[in-house]
């Protein structure tokens, strides 16, 4: 009966084992590539050709109260600028390339928005429940 357990031990041990290395090189293959991906981007950004810098301002309001938002983080994709918002929603990205941007607005409550701005466009966007302005000016 002794020699059964010992047996059930080991088996039990083995598995494991192989369950725990089986999770971490699941993880190693998603979290890999996204590492090579933000040092990809981190060398085309410190690469790409100096020019004009420009600084995107503007402000976000909640729609459906009318409110400046002032409660979420803001982040311009392909750059790796955050923002944050002031208490009366206004919002500073500096020394930008004058390219389009994706915004993405993350609030408080965990809810998430995308948006696209660009030079040239109309100088507003909204989302279901944000109003977002914008400008792009030389630095």
């Amino acid at each position: 009966m002794r020699v059964k357990d010992e047996s059930n031990a080991g088996v039990a041990f083995k598995t494991a084992l192989i369950t725990g290395a089986a999770t971490v090189l699941t993880a190693l293959i998603g979290i890999v590539p996204l590492l090579r991906q933000n040092a990809q981007l981190k060398k085309q950004t410190a690469q790409a050709p100096s020019g004009t810098a420009y600084s995107i301002s503007g402000s976000i309001r909640a729609k459906n109260k009318g409110i400046p938002l002032s409660d979420a983080s803001l982040l311009a994709a392909p750059a790796a600028d955050q923002a944050a918002l002031g208490d009366d929603g206004k919002f500073v990205f500096p020394h930008m390339r004058d390219q389009f941007y994706n915004v993405v607005v993350r609030t408080q409550d965990g809810k998430t928005r995308l948006v696209l701005i660009g030079p040239g466009q109309d100088s507003a966007t909204d989302t279901d429940d944000l109003a977002i302005t914008y400008s792009y000016a030389k630095e």
